[in-house]
């Protein structure tokens, strides 16, 4: 964004995974992954997947007592110019709408003023985000 003198607003939506990604068999040898029976990728479905807590559908991915994918975090920052110095600065705070530790935002609370100066005879509008939109 600095150095970018056309960039105005960025609007920064980061999707995270506790722990970073990592096989889980990457330190078994051939014959081992054979023995844990999975079945060909393309007979792989969903009912081998398993929430390691079914309280958290944000939270490790199981296969066969295998973590595949760890707590899925989301969250939402808005970063704008200053007008005199040129250097990004975030406004507001950071918004979780997924994996947080309070309870999981169904909607985030963004209006249209926050991303760009509005006209007060247009009049400023919320723009309804949730994590099911942004997954399509």
């Amino acid at each position: 964004m600095e150095g970018q003198h056309n960039v105005k607003t960025v609007v920064l939506i980061k999707v995270m995974e506790d722990l970073p990604y990592r096989s889980p068999v990457h330190t078994l040898r051939e014959d081992e992954i054979k023995g844990l029976g999975f079945p060909p990728f393309r007979e792989l479905d969903t009912s081998l997947v398993v929430l390691e807590d079914q309280a958290d559908r944000f939270g490790k991915l199981q296969i066969r007592n295998l973590t595949w994918v760890g707590k899925m975090y989301a969250f939402l920052e808005i970063w704008k110019a200053n007008t005199k110095t040129g250097n990004a600065e975030r406004q507001g705070v950071r918004k979780y709408f997924v994996g947080s530790t309070d309870d999981e935002i169904a909607e985030l609370d963004i209006k249209l003023s926050d991303l760009y100066p509005i006209d007060a005879r247009i009049g400023d509008k919320r723009l309804p985000l949730t994590w099911e939109r942004l997954r399509r």
